[in-house]
């Protein structure tokens, strides 16, 4: 029998409403559906607007096209299009049930129904089980609103068979955890856990997204600790931390939580958080890069199996191989750590955030302090646009080859010489300042940038040492 709440009331898009009303008008029924009920029945803004109907997905293209909107058929296979009206996309999808799924992604088959209850018994979890009408209020089959009042997760029907149909479904549901709050159901727990295998299957891209927005998410740290042994399956080395007691001088118990709770220390930000994570995994990788440490090494190797976003793998990478770079809290110091990273203040940024978060988790509050201030320092320099590498120099390599310099190698180490009396304000951002102290300064013969940055770096810090304890510690 149908759950239904008529005085229920959830704020709707008058685009999305516009085009259910459209379907109606043809004498077929017509429900919200999925995300967009849960959210606002958890209280979350819905953005994404699916309407589920008996209505045949032809027929939608054909309603829609003769109103001069432009409809999307690439999910018509399964009885799903995309109507985009007036710049939203609404998907419209028939009421269906589904075969076996072959290939433990998609449905072999789907047969058309014209029963929203047969519809919404094939979705993955109750809560996403929830249809709406404006009029008729919520329908609610399977106990959705319960679950939601009470901040739980449950499959619809065998929570085994649903995992089996597709395995995305236990990241999804380890996802939900992580971003609301929530808790599995007893038999949705043990199935996903039994199941956890079967995420071999699931193409590598799909994990990743789902795994991306778990640590991503609020709740991350409940669940990185609660449910290592099934992320293991698609995170290799994430079950060892749990096995390492935590040297801290903190509430976690071992390794795993103390890494998850620096990941919940930095913004929900995918490299931030990857490179928080892996920065404390890594036992036994394989260096078989020169300029990365062990734990960067790994970062990589992992990321590349989970076929994630180039241009994210080399952030983190970078990251986690600086994660022990040494600062000083001044102006002198924190330009020498950007020039040292070729300028790039949005690495830098992220270098220190990270390494707030550890020192934050960790209880280090003098450290946590210093490097708050180094932030804000970087933030100063930022603002008031002093040079912090060679392109914001007043001159350039061509300045120096037409005033005699040979080309190569020295040109980019005489522009880093300059730099570094720059940052020391030894000599003003001019041109004919820069060409005459070049002038009077023998050409430097290494050409590797940022060395010099380096080297100055480390002799202030031999020379402070009280300053060598402004570390991540791994």
């Amino acid at each position: 029998m149908l759950l239904m709440k008529k005085t229920a009331h959830i704020p709707i898009d008058p685009r999305a409403l516009a085009v259910l009303h459209a379907i109606e008008a043809e004498k077929e029924s017509a429900w919200f559906v999925g995300g967009c009920v849960r959210d606002a029945l958890i209280g979350r803004c819905a953005h994404d607007f699916d309407i589920a109907t008996s209505a045949r997905w032809d027929r939608v293209v054909a309603l829609f096209s003769s109103r001069g909107c432009r409809v999307v058929e690439a999910g018509s296979a399964h009885g799903s299009v995309g109507v985009i009206y007036d710049e939203l996309l609404v998907e419209v999808t028939t009421y269906r049930i589904e075969a076996a799924y072959g290939d433990k992604r998609r449905p072999d088959s789907v047969s058309f129904v014209d029963d929203i209850e047969l519809d919404l018994a094939r979705r993955d979890f109750c809560m996403n089980a929830i249809a709406y009408h404006p009029e008729r209020g919520i329908l609610d089959p399977f106990g959705g609103t319960e679950d939601i009042a009470e901040q739980r997760i449950r499959a619809v029907g065998d929570p085994a068979l649903r995992f089996m149909e597709d395995p995305l479904r236990i990241m999804r549901a380890l996802r939900f955890c992580s971003q609301l709050g929530f808790s599995l159901d007893e038999a949705t727990d043990k199935a996903l856990v039994e199941c956890a295998a079967e995420l071999n299957d699931v193409a590598k891209e799909r994990v990743f997204s789902e795994l991306s927005k778990l640590i991503c998410s609020p709740y991350e740290e409940k669940v990185l600790a609660r449910y290592a042994n099934v992320l293991e399956t698609v995170l290799e080395g994430i079950e060892a931390l749990a096995k390492q007691p935590s040297p801290f001088k903190n509430t976690c118990k071992n390794m795993l939580e103390h890494a998850a709770h620096v990941v919940a220390c930095v913004p929900e930000d995918a490299a931030l958080r990857f490179a928080a994570l892996f920065s404390h995994m890594a036992p036994h990788a394989e260096q078989n890069r020169k300029d990365e440490c062990h734990a960067a090494v790994f970062a990589r190797q992992r990321l590349r199996a989970l076929k994630a976003p180039r241009k994210l793998i080399e952030r983190v990478c970078a990251l986690v191989a600086n994660r022990s770079a040494l600062v000083e809290p001044d102006r002198l110091g924190v330009s020498l750590l950007v020039a040292a990273n070729n300028g790039d203040v949005r690495f830098v940024r992220d270098l220190l955030t990270l390494k707030i978060a550890q020192a934050a988790a960790c209880g280090e509050r003098e450290r946590e302090y210093e490097l708050r201030h180094a932030s804000e320092i970087l933030d100063e320099l930022v603002a008031n646009r002093k040079p912090l590498s060679r392109s914001e120099l007043a001159l350039s390599g061509n300045d120096l080859i037409a005033a005699g310099m040979t080309p190569g190698p020295s040109i980019a180490a005489m522009l880093d010489a300059l730099l570094l009396e720059v940052i020391r304000e030894t000599v003003a951002n001019e041109r004919t300042a820069l060409l005459e102290l070049a002038s009077r300064i023998e050409p430097p013969t290494e050409g590797k940038a940022g060395n010099i940055f380096e080297k100055i770096l480390k002799i202030r810090l031999t020379e402070n040492p009280e300053r060598s304890n402004i570390q991540i510690r791994a």
